[in-house]
């Protein structure tokens, strides 16, 4: 499997607001930017250093080119425009064989290898159009991923790409451990780098007690890369983190038309909330939206009515980012103008304790967050780690 897609499936493993929320760039514009965009990540997909050098230098002179019809604004500022940029300058193939040679094949239902990893069907539209569309995508968690995909209404398989891992080999006990991680997380990252897919409207639907089990368990694990939870007949028992399902849509369906349906309809994500509260039950994963949890007291380490948390609210008026964590002694933020004004000083409250970060941005951190994940989030600055004093009474595993 090449290097991007390696960095997809090991991201996890280390780690609505109003401002800019409509695009500002003319087309041409865009399209400038996209092109370069596209050159460089399918250069660096092909592992062609040489080609993505030269789109990077080419992206640089675009960015000076826009930049001087902006009166003083960085380009990296325009949120909604870079997360249509992301996606609209790339090339995606309707036909023949992705890099890994398995086949693209509209309309139809075929088996792919993970790279030893285990098998996922994957259905295209018969209509499939990435010029033109960008496709929701159901990720279907089920012991019958055929027969599923195939039963499923005619308007879903015209309109999502749908991607169903073969579950029926895997424990409950095995979820989190590294072959459940990868037969739940590679298929994302096979569908971000061969469709074009709507990350903003990724779907998981439920069907049968494991499929439920496990799709809602990786849910509230991943709460930021998930639009909806659909369930067929059926709920998820309890469980650590379970809370996280707060964090998205989800709902009970009479039957897997009905689920399905439900995701064509859906809203799509927030990437970037103004406040969540989230539960960290899994050493491998620190990440919520945009905060990663770099230093976490793992469940075993606390009490056992205890779990590691972080509760996060920003005000961009003060441009004030506030964390209160408990069992967590260490963060990264990945920002943007959507987030707080980059312009300006950013206050970071953690526990009670404040101090000030001016932060930058550079399209390189940029590429760097969209290489690991193909996800058209834009963080075009970060801070890389932001210590959380312990409160006395707060919880502390150390």
């Amino acid at each position: 499997m090449n290097r991007l897609l390696t960095c997809i499936a090991m991201l996890l493993m280390v780690a609505p607001l109003s401002a800019q929320s409509e695009m500002e760039l003319k087309s041409a514009d865009q399209k400038k930017l996209g092109k370069q965009i596209g050159e460089w990540v399918e250069s660096t997909i092909e592992g062609d250093s040489a080609a993505a050098s030269e789109a990077l230098m080419d992206l640089d002179k675009a960015m000076t080119s826009v930049e001087k019809k902006l009166k003083g604004r960085s380009c990296l500022s325009l949120v909604a425009d870079w997360s249509h940029v992301m996606s609209s300058g790339r090339k995606y193939a309707t036909s023949g064989k992705n890099v890994d040679g398995n086949p693209i094949k509209k309309g139809a239902i075929i088996d792919v290898d993970l790279s030893g990893w285990g098998t996922a069907s994957i259905h295209i539209p018969a209509k499939y159009n990435p010029k033109k569309v960008m496709y929701p995508l159901i990720m279907l968690a089920c012991d019958t991923p055929a027969a599923s995909i195939e039963a499923l209404p005619a308007v879903v398989k015209d309109g999502a790409v749908i991607v169903a891992p073969h579950i029926e080999n895997l424990t409950l006990e095995k979820l989190m451990a590294p072959d459940g991680q990868r037969l739940f997380l590679v298929p994302l990252g096979l569908a971000s780098r061969d469709y074009r897919i709507d990350r903003a409207k990724v779907f998981l639907v439920a069907e049968g007690e494991r499929g439920i089990e496990f799709a809602s368990r990786y849910a509230a694990l991943l709460p930021h890369f998930y639009a909806g939870l659909a369930t067929v007949a059926g709920s998820c028992g309890e469980f650590k983190g379970k809370a996280n399902l707060g964090m998205i849509q989800s709902g009970e369906h009479v039957d897997l038309a009905a689920a399905s349906e439900w995701c064509m309809g859906a809203e799509a994500r927030n990437p970037y909330p103004e406040s969540f509260e989230i539960e960290l039950t899994e050493p491998w994963n620190g990440r919520a939206y945009w905060v990663q949890a770099l230093k976490f007291d793992s469940p075993d380490a606390v009490p056992d009515d205890k779990v590691a948390r972080m509760k996060v609210s920003v005000d961009r008026g003060t441009n004030t980012i506030t964390i209160d964590g408990e069992f967590v002694y260490q963060v990264k933020l990945f920002l943007n103008d959507v987030i707080v004004d980059l312009d300006k000083p950013i206050r970071v409250i953690r526990n009670g304790a404040e101090y000030t970060y001016q932060a930058s941005r550079s399209i390189g951190t940029l590429l760097d967050g969209f290489s690991k994940t193909l996800d058209d989030t834009i963080y075009p600055s970060t801070i890389r780690s932001v210590d959380i004093p312990i409160v006395e009474g707060n919880g502390s595993g150390q």
